[in-house]
């Protein structure tokens, strides 16, 4: 499955105070204050003020569906400050057509002055537009993908796992000694044990801290006689119900 990355808008050249001062012309300037140039600051801040990153998600390798949903909450704190973003172009625009219909009407403010504002507005009401239908979620709908189908393998992966323990722990039922463990079913556990530690959802949990402990060399300290290690091997059954009654 391909990385799928989110394009953050970014404001164009033509509604930038720095372009609007160099191609609006001597003679336009000469005209006044438009406004035009103070909006076009004004739309740079409101980008500003928009936390872009929070529309950025983590590895969806790495994350849980509840740590995806908390973020995809975060992210919709931002929609107040997109929607001035979004007001800010549409602020712009208008005074574009404000200064548009004024130079018209002016003997000595050129065309080229006056084609570039009204190109200033239309380049506007275009931004506000894509600003207003911006796919926000992207992210978060393909870690959301991605954290399904990851979540149906690990699950198929955990199954066998677990079915591969007990089959092992049947076959050494006539032969419970502390080497026998470790040659069949330690070596699965082990199994279960990476399994685990491939899901965002079982990292860091008992589960996993108890299969962990059953792998370790000590699990099998003072195992020496057959009743010893029946123990042991009770305590690997009763963490297996555990662990698929997991909710």
């Amino acid at each position: 499955m391909p990385t799928i990355s989110i394009t953050i808008p970014q404001i164009p050249a033509i509604l930038t105070d720095k372009d609007w001062q160099k191609k609006k012309g001597i003679l336009a300037k000469a005209q006044g204050e438009t406004g035009v140039g103070e909006l076009m600051k004004k739309l740079a801040q409101s980008h500003i003020a928009v936390d872009w990153t929070k529309f950025k998600v983590a590895n969806p390798l790495s994350i849980t569906r509840e740590a995806l949903a908390a973020a995809e909450k975060t992210a919709r704190g931002q929609f107040a400050a997109i929607n001035k973003y979004h007001d800010a172009a549409l602020a712009l625009m208008r005074q574009a057509d404000k200064t548009a219909a004024e130079w018209k009407k002016s003997k000595t403010v050129p065309s080229s002055s006056r084609n570039h504002v009204e190109n200033v507005s239309a380049a506007a009401l275009n931004y506000a537009t894509a600003i207003k239908s911006w796919a926000w979620d992207v992210e978060f709908k393909y870690a959301l993908t991605v954290i399904t189908e990851t979540e149906k393998t690990l699950k198929e992966i955990l199954g066998k796992a677990v079915a591969e323990i007990r089959t092992a722990i049947a076959s050494i039922s006539k032969e419970l000694t502390a080497d026998a463990f470790d040659t069949k079913v330690r070596q699965k556990l082990r199994a279960l044990a990476a399994a685990i530690g491939r899901a965002p959802a079982l990292k860091g949990s008992d589960y996993e801290k108890a299969v962990t402990t059953m792998t370790a060399d000590s699990f099998m300290q003072g195992a020496t006689t057959p009743d010893e290690v029946e123990k042991r091997l009770d305590q690997v059954k009763k963490f297996l119900v555990a662990f698929e009654n997991r909710k």
